[in-house]
This record gives structure tokens, C-alpha cells and sequence, in this order.
């Protein structure tokens, strides 16, 4: 029955001011048709890919070459052997000589062609299995991991991560769980992820804002028009263009290296997602391109559908966009105050914990007015709010971009939703289930890049014309959202905003500029500058609260087909040698700085092995999973897993998109974005984020909750940034040592 409802939607029909429905069924009927033909074809090159179907073709004309040759006695033979599927013909004799020879050539050009895709495909899964270059100098690679290279360049548009995950083999307790698993490993394209969406995200019934989705920002000094409208509009029409390319598999593959392809498997949820709140369990819902070709806009609490395509299926260019945008803002500013105060605040409802959520939706959002609202929320591209309320930078936007649902600003249960501020600056918040932040980071930095160098504003900061149809259609004007608000709704509402205010004022969150040094001085010591920040974090918390603590930092698994993260535990022997050793005066400076090789050395090694599958908190998750499900709990699984992490860490990438204007450059240095943030996973813990734009700065963001006696946001920061300019005194001050060491 669902088959059949989700095909009856396809060919519904609908009436408009311009024509009837026989007109209407036909455009619907040919737009299915040419998207089943574009699904069809890429389903089929990439299940055969490296191979092509025109080695199929390349097959077939020669195999009948070399049938029909009679000139070369010496080929006979294999003339003989090309002509034998001939032989399965019934009425052989009834049938002409060329037929034959051509069915025989059909035949030995699909068997060569199924053999040559088997082994081209099991070449690159050896290629794509040697892992022992991340080992090695990246300046001065194995003469054996040179070859492999040259090898694998052939294949970088490869767009598949290996299907199956390493099995993994462990002594310890739990053998024969070890061995389920093993098991399973064999029959799923990765052992861990669906656990890990299911148990780790949507079976939490923690509130979203602060506790799970996270934020990220756009240029944080500078933005390329003062307009909102046309930043809005701008932001609109290229985040569709990011999402098309992902519909039509045309987003060429993440490569490490520029050789070594990543799995892009979260890509595809990424837009018209929405997390529906269960009882025990939410539910994640992703939309067909069919059903999302429009965005919901927000503005002083009101709710708009824009559609993004015109009545002839053409998308609406920025311009046109920026004009509907503008109509937004002119009717929520005169309508808002008819508006009652709980309809505009009725995004908080999604900022309770999971089980009211639940609750709420059941009883008030899954039927009538209500239940079309949501509809049209959740299979939307994404959400766009359009602040009336400015702040000065968006150094002080930071905290309510992470988490105050409570003004209306999130619509938590969104996997994407952008804020475009009135002095045209913009971030986002992410819902965490359906993938992990560097895949909404790519989108941003395609956004920021796209922007400045595809021409998308006139002289005026207006959004300029670009790329308009030859055929445009009629644009449909934005739709009000309508909502029924009846006085138990209205109070729910209420007590949502009220417990969202509360958690939002609990939030210490801060973003930290550092400009007195970047990743540049960081190589001049010769290690890594995600070992070197992991190892300040360390120092700063000791010198801060005289202990160490359970470390979180996450790392890709993307190597792998379906990998999300897995944890890198920064907190060991070696960083804690460092650590107790800095601050004592008794040991020698170019002892501190061999110590603290040591610990960046031995970070970088656990970092390669945890992406290499050689991790083991998400064994150990997996174990949990299955001891729970067959009633073998151990409590050694217990312990491991629920130790709090105190500490949660994580370094945004960058360089995600090629070509894109460096901020090393002075004249886009000012252009740099600062990455996101997210908020600490244990009450009396710090989240810390920090990305490296460029080679002189370093931003950090910092969250903690106020209630805790022992966090603060603010003294943690004023420590790291004196822990930072310690150690770089430390390393100034023997850099005649550093010189004669290797990276």
C-alpha cells in the first residue's frame, strides 16, 4: 500500500490559473518519465562502474571483427571459440550465417564485459584497501606507495568507498559477540552505522537544540552585499544548485590527496530530511526531489512556502527570488502582529526532549490545518529565518544560532536551516542524525565560494540575473503556513518556550579569534596542528582545574562505504608526560618540546588507525548493542562505554571544494569563514570546536553550562590563549633545536 500511495502522488493532478488538468497530467507524466530514464541510467553506470557501456559496445564490434575475418589462418581458433553461444540457437540451421554471428558477438561481448567490470572492480577494492601511505612521509613516500599511487590516480572518479568494513578481531571479553558480529560484518555494507543513527541519535530522548544539532557560520568580516533579501535569495538559489547535483549524482567524490575517494553516502539526506519525534524512537524522513522543490521561510515568526521552480519546471534565478524574499519581509512586517505570540513562537515545540515532542505532535500537529503545516516543513529543501533583530557581528549571533529555539529562530527537527541576518550575514543550524558536519561545511563553502566568483550580485548588491530560462513560466507567489492554535496548544507552547529559554540562558558559548599564530607556525615545529591543539586543550584544562579527563575527539570513518565518525582519544600516556611536564621547572625546555613531539606523534598515529577501522569505541558500541539485544550484558561494556566525556572536541575541515579563493591571500583574508561549534555533551564538561582558516589564525569555539560551579567558558578561553602564547615562547626560544629535527 505504501508503493502504491507514493506512485498515486507522483501523477496527481492539479489545476492552476493557466490551463487545465489534461495539461497539467501530461508535464507531470513527462517529467516522471524523463526522471525514471536519468535514475535508470545512473543506477546502471554505477553499478558497473569503472566499466563503461560503451566497452560493451567496444566489446561487441570486435568480438564480430574477428568473427567474421577470414583473412588470418593463425585466428581460427579463436574465431571457433567466439562462434560456440551459436550453437545454443534452436533451428540453427533455419536461421542465416550473419545472425548467427552477430547473436555469438552479443553473447562473448556481455561475458567479456561482466568478467573485465568483476576484475576492474576487485582491482580497486586491493588499490583502495592499502592504507600504509597515511604511515609514511607525506613528502617522502615509499617507492611501493608511489607506484599504488600512480595506479590508483587512474581511478579518482571512483565514487564507491569499500562496501564491507574490516573485521575486527579482539581477545578480550565477549567472544562470542565478537564472533556475531564478525558475522555481520559479512552480510551489511557497514556493521555500525544504522546501530549508531538508531541508538546514538534517534533513540535519544534528550532535546535537539544544544544537546545534538550544531551550528555553522559564514563569513564572519565581511559579506559580498548588505542586503538580506538578495544574501537570502543568493543563499536559496545556490544551496538548490548544491542539492541538484546531488539528486543527479553529478557532485564529483570527496578525494583525500586528491586521489583516494571518501564515501559521499550522507550527501543524500543532507536535503528534505526531517527527524519526526516517536515515543521511544524518532523516525528520519527523507523526501524524493520530486516532493522538495520548495523552502520554508521564517520571518518574526511567520511561515512562507516559496516555491524555487516555475510553472514550466525552471528554477527561479536569484533575482527573481530576491523579489519574493523582499514580499516576505513586507507581509510579516505588516501581518505579524495579528499573529498570536504562541503561533510565532510554535517552533519551540521541537526544543523539548523527545518524548514530549512525541506527545505533542500526536495530539496537536497529525491532523487537519496542523498536520499540512508540518508536511510541508518536513519535505522541504530546507528552512530559511530572516532575522528582524540585528547583532553587531555575528561574534555575538554565536549563542543563538546554537540554541535559542525558544524565540522562534530553529525549527529543530530540520536537517538544514539557514539564518540570513538584516545586515546580511548568515549561519546555519544542523540536525545531527542524518550525517555529520563536514558535509554541511562543503555545502557552506560551496555557498561562500560560488558567491563571489559565479557573478551573483550587480553593482548595487542586488541579485543579478544570471542564468535565467529561455522559457521562463509563471513564478508562484510565496503561501502564508497556516496554523490552529487552540488554548491547550497555545499553553504547550508556552511551557516550551519557557523550558527552551531555560536551557538557552544555561548556555556559555563564545567564539575566539587567535591571531598571533596559525597552522604556518605550528609546521615550523615540525608536527601536526591538530596533535598541537589537542595537546594545548590538555594543558590549558590541567592548568585550569589540576586533573585530566576524558577526551572526545571525532574523526572520519569515510573511507569506508555508509562510515560516519569514529573517537580519537586525545587523553593518554604520552600527552599526559607532556602535560605534568611543561609546567615543571626542573625539566628542560628541549625536553618539554620532545615531549610534546612525542604526544602530537602518537595523536596522529591513533588518528590514521581510527581511520583506517582501527578504532575501538565503536566496537565496543556495536558489543553493547548486541549484548543488550541477546540478553549477555557485561559489565565491562557498561564501564566503557558510559564514562562521561568531559572534554568533547572536534577540528572543522576546510579546502573542501577546489579552486576556491585562499585566505592566505591578503585580499580575501577578510572573507574567511570561521566554522561552527556545538555545545558540551556533559553539563560539567566544555564543547570545543577550531578550525584553521589560514596559516595566522585559529578560531576556537567554546561551550560550557553556567549552572556548573566548575566551567567556565570565559576562563577556559583566557587559558588556552595563555597556554597558546607559552608554548610559542617555548618554541621561539630553542628554535635553533628545532631546526635539526624531522618532521
Amino acid at each position: 500500500m505504501a508503493e502504491a500511495r507514493s506512485a498515486a502522488q507522483h501523477f496527481r493532478i492539479r489545476f492552476d490559473e493557466e490551463g487545465g488538468a489534461f495539461r497539467d497530467a501530461v508535464c507531470q507524466f513527462r517529467r516522471n518519465i524523463f526522471r525514471r530514464f536519468y535514475v535508470t541510467r545512473n543506477s546502471i553506470r554505477n553499478n558497473v562502474w569503472p566499466s563503461s557501456p560503451l566497452n560493451l559496445a567496444v566489446a561487441g564490434g570486435v568480438s564480430f571483427i574477428l568473427i567474421r575475418q577470414k583473412s588470418y589462418p593463425s585466428l581460427n581458433c579463436l574465431r571457433e571459440i567466439l562462434l560456440k553461444p551459436s550453437e545454443i540457437l534452436p533451428y540453427k540451421d533455419d536461421i542465416p550465417k550473419t545472425l548467427q554471428e552477430i547473436f555469438a558477438a552479443c553473447v562473448d561481448s556481455v561475458g567479456f564485459f561482466i568478467v573485465l567490470t568483476q576484475v576492474r572492480q576487485s582491482i580497486l577494492k586491493v588499490l583502495l584497501g592499502y592504507k600504509r601511505w597515511l604511515y609514511e612521509p607525506p613528502r617522502n613516500p615509499s617507492l611501493f606507495t608511489r607506484v599504488w599511487g600512480s595506479f590508483l590516480y587512474i581511478y579518482q572518479e571512483y565514487q564507491k568507498a569499500l562496501n564491507m568494513s574490516s573485521d575486527f578481531v579482539d581477545k578480550g571479553p565477549g567472544v562470542h559477540l565478537q564472533r556475531i558480529l564478525s558475522f555481520r560484518s559479512y552480510f551489511t555494507a557497514n556493521w555500525v552505522t544504522d546501530w549508531w543513527e538508531r541508538y546514538a541519535y534517534l533513540k535519544n530522548r534528550a532535546p535537539l537544540p544544544i544537546n545534538s544539532n550544531y551550528y555553522g557560520l559564514g563569513n564572519i568580516e565581511w559579506t559580498p552585499t548588505t542586503h538580506q533579501s538578495a544574501r537570502a535569495a543568493a543563499l536559496m538559489y545556490l544551496m538548490m544548485k548544491f542539492k541538484r547535483s546531488i539528486d543527479r549524482e553529478e557532485m564529483p567524490p570527496l578525494c583525500i590527496k586528491n586521489i583516494i575517494p571518501i564515501c559521499m553516502w550522507q550527501y543524500e539526506r543532507m536535503f528534505a530530511t526531517y527527524r519526526f519525534p516517536g515515543e521511544d524512537i524518532d523516525t528520519l524522513t527523507h523526501y524524493s526531489s520530486s516532493e522538495s522543490k520548495h523552502v520554508v521561510v521564517v520571518c518574526r515568526g511567520l511561515y512562507y512556502k516559496v516555491d524555487l521552480f516555475d510553472s514550466r519546471g525552471n528554477m527561479l534565478t536569484p533575482a527573481a527570488l530576491e523579489s519574493l524574499i523582499c514580499d516576505i519581509l513586507r507581509d510579516s512586517e505588516r501581518d505579524y502582529e495579528s499573529v498570536s505570540e504562541e503561533e510565532r513562537h510554535i517552533g519551540a515545540l521541537t526544543g523539548q526532549n523527545r518524548t514530549e515532542c512525541f506527545r505533542t505532535h500526536l495530539f496537536y500537529l497529525s491532523n487537519g490545518v496542523n498536520k499540512e503545516s508540518i508536511n510541508i516543513i518536513a519535505s522541504s529543501a530546507f528552512m530559511v529565518f530572516l532575522h528582524h533583530e540585528s547583532f553587531e557581528s555575528l561574534y555575538h549571533a554565536t549563542p543563538y544560532v546554537l540554541g535559542a529555539v525558544h524565540k522562534g529562530y530553529h525549527w529543530a527537527e530540520k536537517s538544514l536551516y539557514f539564518h540570513v541576518f538584516p545586515n546580511a550575514y548568515m549561519a546555519m543550524n544542523c540536525e545531527h542524525s542524518w550525517g555529520d558536519a563536514p558535509c554541511s561545511g562543503h555545502a557552506i563553502e560551496y555557498f561562500l565560494k560560488m558567491e563571489q566568483t559565479d557573478g551573483m550580485y550587480d553593482e548595487n548588491g542586488h541579485c543579478s540575473n544570471i542564468h535565467a530560462p529561455r522559457r521562463p513560466g509563471q513564478t508562484r507567489p510565496p503561501q502564508r503556513i497556516k496554523w490552529e492554535v487552540n488554548e491547550h496548544l497555545a499553553a504547550k507552547i508556552r511551557g516550551s518556550v519557557e523550558f527552551c529559554e531555560k536551557k538557552f540562558e544555561d548556555l556559555d558559548c563564545e567564539l575566539v579569534k587567535f591571531q598571533t599564530f596559525g597552522k604556518g607556525f605550528v609546521k615550523i615545529i615540525k608536527v601536526s596542528p591538530d596533535a598541537f591543539i589537542q595537546m594545548i586543550l590538555q594543558l590549558a584544562y590541567f592548568r585550569m582545574h589540576g586533573k585530566a579527563v576524558l577526551t572526545y575527539e571525532a574523526t572520519t570513518t569515510r573511507l569506508f562505504a555508509y562510515g560516519r565518525t569514529e573517537t580519537v582519544r586525545p587523553l593518554c600516556h604520552e600527552s599526559m608526560a607532556f602535560v605534568k611536564a611543561y609546567d615543571d621547572e626542573t625539566v628542560s625546555a628541549q625536553e618539554k618540546i620532545r615531549l610534546l613531539r612525542v604526544a602530537c606523534k602518537n595523536h596522529v598515529e591513533k588518528f590514521k588507525n581510527c581511520m583506517c577501522g582501527k578504532g575501538f569505541d565503536r566496537h565496543l558500541f556495536a558489543l553493547y548493542i548486541l549484548s543488550k539485544a541477546l540478553a549477555m550484558e557485561h559489565e565491562f561494556l557498561e564501564y566503557a562505554l558510559f564514562m562521561p566525556w568531559i572534554l568533547s572536541t572536534s577540528q572543522t575541515p576546510t579546502n573542501q571544494i577546489l579552486n576556491t579563493p585562499s585566505p592566505n591571500d591578503i585580499e580575501h583574508r577578510h572573507k574567511m569563514s570561521p566554522g561552527g561549534g556545538f555545545g558540551p555533551v556533559a553539563d560539567n564538561g566544555y564543547g570545543v570546536s577550531y578550525i584553521f582558516p589560514e596559516d595566522t589564525t585559529i578560531f576556537f569555539h567554546i561551550a560550557s553550562k553556567k549552572h556548573c560551579a566548575e566551567t567556565s567558558t570565559a576562563k577556559f578561553k583566557e587559558t588556552i590563549v595563555r597556554t597558546l602564547h607559552d608554548v610559542q615562547q617555548l618554541c621561539v626560544g630553542e628554535s635553533s633545536y628545532l631546526k635539526g629535527l624531522e618532521y
